[in-house]
């Protein structure tokens, strides 16, 4: 049994849309608005036949339109980013370079804030703020570490 196109950009629609809600990588809508792209599409074309290439462009303009649609829901300053809190590296983060932090149940690309110091896998970091989708972290015992030489240094100058 062959699946008609309507049929084939249904299923693929389902598919992305059950991504953005199954799947815990965050997509920030854009597999949602790909898979509401593609079930507009089915819908039309099973209605009115369309060559494969305007399908494919009507796609394009639909999904595009969705994902510039759906920007307007995510939180430009969200309070709980603007406050210092802990996540965890699930990567390691070169010194310079960029790794993954799990960050309130969500993964984030991060970077050191001290491009010098490389982090490892598995390591709790603070995170100091957030640029976009990427977070800017230290190691916890790093800021520790600093609070000691700093309360040291104010006890040899008493």
């Amino acid at each position: 049994m062959a699946l008609t196109p309507a049929q084939v950009w249904l299923m693929v629609g389902a598919c992305l849309v059950a991504v953005e809600f199954f799947i815990p990588i965050p997509t920030l809508f854009v597999a949602e608005a790909l898979g509401v792209g593609a079930i507009i599409i089915g819908l039309i074309v099973w209605f009115l036949p369309l060559p494969l290439a305007w399908q494919g462009t009507l796609w394009l303009v639909f999904s595009s339109a969705f994902i510039w649609y759906s920007r307007r829901w995510l939180p430009k300053n969200s309070p709980i980013l603007q406050d210092s809190s802990l996540g965890v590296t699930t990567t390691e983060i070169p010194a310079g370079g960029e790794g993954r932090v799990k960050y309130e149940g969500v993964s984030w690309r991060a970077v050191c804030a001290d491009p010098t110091l490389s982090i490892g896998e598995n390591v709790q970091v603070q995170v100091i703020k957030r640029q976009g989708t990427k977070l800017i972290v230290l190691p916890e015992d790093y800021l520790q570490r600093l609070e000691l030489l700093e309360s040291s240094d104010t006890q040899e100058e008493l």
